[in-house]
C-alpha cells in the first residue's frame, strides 16, 4: 500500500531532506508550502520542513503530475504487486 501521509506533512528542502519520502522536487518545494495570513510557512510534521498545499498540487495538474510522478516513484521496486 502506498499513501501520501508523510509525504503530504512533511515537505523538506531535496538538499538537507532526512527522508525520502519527504523530499519534492522544485518548484513543489518551497513554493507550494502552505503559507498563513501573514505569509509565514506552515511548518510539517515533527517540526521540519513545511505542509504541502493540496491546492497547488492540483492547480499544476494540468501540466504537471506530481502525485501520479510520486506514486509511480515510490512502487518502482514492486511495492504495487499483489502476493500470490
Amino acid at each position: 500500500m502506498v499513501g501520501p501521509y508523510d509525504s503530504w506533512s512533511n515537505a523538506q528542502d531535496p538538499a538537507t531532506a532526512d527522508a525520502p519520502s519527504s523530499t519534492w522536487p522544485a518548484p513543489v518545494w518551497p513554493d507550494a508550502c502552505v503559507r498563513g495570513a501573514d505569509g509565514r510557512v506552515k511548518t510539517g510534521f515533527g517540526g521540519r520542513g513545511c505542509y504541502v498545499s493540496s491546492e497547488i498540487l492540483a492547480q499544476a495538474e494540468p501540466t504537471h503530475h506530481y502525485l501520479a510522478d510520486r506514486t509511480r516513484s515510490m512502487t518502482a521496486n514492486g511495492a504495487n504487486r499483489r502476493a500470490p
